[in-house]
């Protein structure tokens, strides 16, 4: 009697785990994951963003000037401070 009761426990989790499943696919496919919406404000963004470059450009007047290109970095890359001699130590020997 006592192995019937372990089995029926993972079988209880099994059918629980498989209606829960089920509940919360239903309920995300009525409210639906909002995917769409965030694309749709993301292509608006990159659009104003590129005709406000756009715009910036042609008020610059200058054909070489004005707003960098999208390859040209807004910061200059950080470089590391030059490396110097290490001090000789006493125990240091000469490289021939």
């Amino acid at each position: 009697m006592a192995s019937l009761v372990w089995l029926l426990i993972p079988l209880a989790g099994a059918i629980y785990a498989a209606s829960w499943a089920s509940w919360a696919a239903r309920r995300s496919a009525e409210r639906g994951t909002g995917d769409a919406a965030g694309v749709a404000g993301y292509d608006a963004f990159r659009s104003v963003m590129e005709r406000s470059a756009a715009e910036r450009h042609r008020r610059s007047g200058a054909a070489g000037g004005g707003a960098p290109s999208p390859s040209t970095p807004l910061r200059p890359a950080r470089r590391s401070p030059p490396r110097t001699a290490r001090p000789e130590r006493p125990g240091d020997r000469p490289v021939p």
